[in-house]
């Protein structure tokens, strides 16, 4: 190393440093050419200046955004809205939820008195876990992808443009600060809705607004691609309205702290196979000193004070919807949210209840635990959603499931015997394209990631599994894109689609900006860690990212608007419950997997749709059972379906396939 970058490094002189970067990093790759990728969701730092901007002011937080970058207005109070909603809630929760839990879903319906919750086994989890996105995802292609966003031009009032058959799209002007009513500066909201067919008569109930997740989901790409899916779903009489939150998708500006995407993956690849550990301090140093590099880079592109990340938070959000609604005429809000779109509905209930209309959220996180940026509840029923990848495997038998043994616990011998071996004998995977390498940290978060979904993806697991027991190189090539999803490629032509949503970093102003802030201490973190590994040892690691990740958001990037008042409203029809909670109705479906929707039931469809259709509650101690399971395939006779049946069950199959996932490991 020169005696000019020990200089550099000693007196942490950034500009030096970026200059020297080439040198420091002699073996850094570079792409030359700008290509975008195909996301659901925005894999940026938007999560900070929301989620912690969001937050409390605390040690913590002011360490995260710098002590001058304090949000310019916070709502303090409970988050309740006491004199209750216009209408009853539906909250819609697996059983089990690794990053979402049943309990988390029981303490919000209580705040808020009269709700409906769904309840069902799932689960979820991955740090890039916040920002909701399937990155496997293979969109079905309702509508044929050729609009060009470009063409449609900003306005103050809404100018639908026609962008797909039955779908129109809108680039919307809103007031880019609601906290100074002087500000004239404006952000572009993106808009697309699913037309019903029954517009103009008097069937025709208005707009459901969707939010997949994150923070960082794009409203407008599960518009385009699951929108006929969610009409269905929803019986056909409402306009299924996609939006893209601030700085997210096809809204403007966007928060990006990156030129291309292929330059991002080229930064995240470089973490390297370290598993973070509290008791390694090499590890905290590295993934703290790599969160506040990025967040550190935001300042400069998107953390001014002009810049998207100081007006992207969660309130700021829910005042972008209420007026769209009033442009859209319609005096209530219908609302669908998964994952980070429960916050979402919980902060909109909260700070609107005599807006609510319909409203149902699905794979609920306690909105106060997700404000005080703890981040602590999440992983209560994750260990169960991986049993059950065991349990079903050896359910469905071995014509079904390779990692099929004699017993469960056989099973889950195998697959820890194979995880433990990789810990001192990562598997080269020399063949793939590019050669990929099989490691305890790779399998770990491939196992996290795909309890999101088990239904699709505990096949890849346990395929995997087997492949690196047998050493077969043939399916380790074919899985190598499991083992390891990111790739960074330069690609210098076109997208394949002109679909120009990217991964970008709306999950930092977002998640962090919400949250309250905290200041990185290593005996904090420590306690932390030990926290969720005692609830997850497989996902302690990459979810504890998400307190690193806040902890290195810059306070000048912080939220000029953070909401902490009331989180529970009491609505004003009476919900039937069940004896342990008041004024609730609960079904509780029996499924694995983040949000119902990730493993398809005609009977939670049934009752979704006569929520959104009639307002029809289930009655109490209802349950309904998945009608499809995880290698075992499906457990009801399609073919004895009616007509209207086979429709919804192939609509809420459709659903999931895209399951959100949240932040940065989604």
């Amino acid at each position: 190393m020169s005696s000019t970058s020990s200089v550099a490094i000693e007196e942490r002189n950034v500009t030096a440093l970026a200059a020297l970067a080439k040198w420091i990093d002699v073996d850094q790759t570079k792409c030359e050419c700008s290509a975008r990728a195909l996301p659901w969701v925005a894999d940026n730092e938007a999560f900070f200046g929301i989620a912690c901007g969001d937050a409390a002011d605390t040690l913590l937080t002011r360490t995260m955004r710098g002590m001058e970058g304090a949000p310019g207005m916070a709502h303090e109070g409970s988050l309740a809205a006491p004199n209750g909603t216009a209408n009853p809630l539906l909250i819609v929760q697996p059983r089990f939820d690794p990053v979402c839990p049943l309990r988390d879903a029981k303490v919000v319906r209580a705040r808020r008195g009269k709700v409906t919750i769904f309840a069902g086994l799932a689960v979820t989890m991955a740090f890039y876990l916040l920002n909701g996105p399937l990155r496997n995802f293979t969109p079905p292609l309702e509508t044929a992808p050729t609009f060009d966003w470009s063409n449609i031009e900003s306005s103050m009032d809404l100018r639908w443009t026609a962008c797909a058959d039955g779908h129109e799209c809108a680039r919307l002007l809103l007031p880019l600060d609601y906290t100074d009513s002087s500000d004239e500066r404006t952000t572009a909201i993106a808009l697309r809705r699913v037309l019903s067919s029954t517009r103009n008569t008097s069937s025709y109930r208005g707009s459901i607004f969707i939010n997949p997740g994150g923070p960082g989901g794009s409203g407008t790409f599960v518009a385009e691609y699951l929108g006929m899916s969610l009409s269905i779903l929803t019986g056909g009489n409402y306009d299924i309205l996609g939006f893209d939150p601030r700085g997210i998708g096809r809204s403007t500006p966007e928060a990006s702290c990156f030129d291309t995407d292929s330059e991002r993956k080229i930064w995240m690849s470089q973490a390297g196979h370290q598993t973070l550990n509290a008791s390694e301090p090499d590890t905290v140093g590295l993934y703290y000193a790599r969160e506040r590099a990025v967040g550190e880079r935001c300042v400069s592109r998107i953390g001014s004070e002009d810049g998207i990340a100081r007006y992207m938070s969660t309130p700021s959000v829910v005042r972008d919807m209420v007026e769209i609604a009033n442009l859209l005429g319609e005096e209530k809000v219908n609302y669908w949210g998964f994952s980070y779109g429960t916050v979402l509905g919980q902060y909109f209930a909260s700070m609107f209840p005599e807006k609510v209309g319909r409203f149902a959220i699905d794979g609920v996180y306690d909105g106060y635990n997700y404000r005080e940026a703890k981040w602590s509840s999440n992983l209560v029923d994750m260990d169960a959603t991986i049993n059950s990848l065991f349990d079903f495997c050896y359910l469905a038998g071995a014509d079904k499931c390779p990692l099929w043994d004699s017993s469960v616990p056989r099973i889950r011998r195998r697959y820890f015997d194979v995880l433990e071996g990789l810990k001192d004998n990562p598997v080269p995977i020399p063949l793939a394209n590019p050669p990929v390498l099989a490691t305890q940290a790779s399998i770990r978060s491939l196992t996290v990631s795909a309890a999101y979904s088990p239904l699709t993806s505990w096949p890849s697991v346990a395929a995997t599994i087997r492949a690196i027991e047998d050493a077969n190189s043939t399916m380790l090539t074919h899985v190598a894109p499991f083992v390891a999803p990111l790739r960074a490629e330069c690609n210098c032509g076109p997208p394949p689609a002109p679909i120009d949503i990217v991964f970008n970093e709306a999950f930092s102003p977002i998640a962090c900006g919400d949250g309250e802030e905290n200041a990185f201490d290593r005996a904090a973190f420590a306690k932390h860690f030990e926290e969720l590994s005692e609830a997850s040892p497989l996902a302690a690691p990459d979810w504890a990212r998400i307190w690193l990740t806040c902890a290195a958001w810059p306070t000048s990037a912080r939220p000029v608007w953070r909401y902490t008042g009331p989180l529970a409203a009491r609505t004003e029809l009476p919900l039937r419950c069940s004896s342990s909670s008041r004024g609730a109705g609960l079904l509780v479906q029996e499924s694995y997997g983040h949000c119902t929707i990730s493993a398809p039931s005609l009977c939670t469809a049934k009752h979704v749709r006569a929520y959104f259709d009639d307002g029809v509650l289930p009655a109490e101690g209802a349950t309904c059972e998945a009608d499809v399971q995880p290698f075992v395939g499906n457990v009801r006779d399609v073919r004895a379906m009616s007509a209207d049946d086979a429709a919804l069950f192939d609509a809420v199959s459709a659903l999931s396939e895209a399951v959100p996932r949240w932040g940065h490991f989604a």
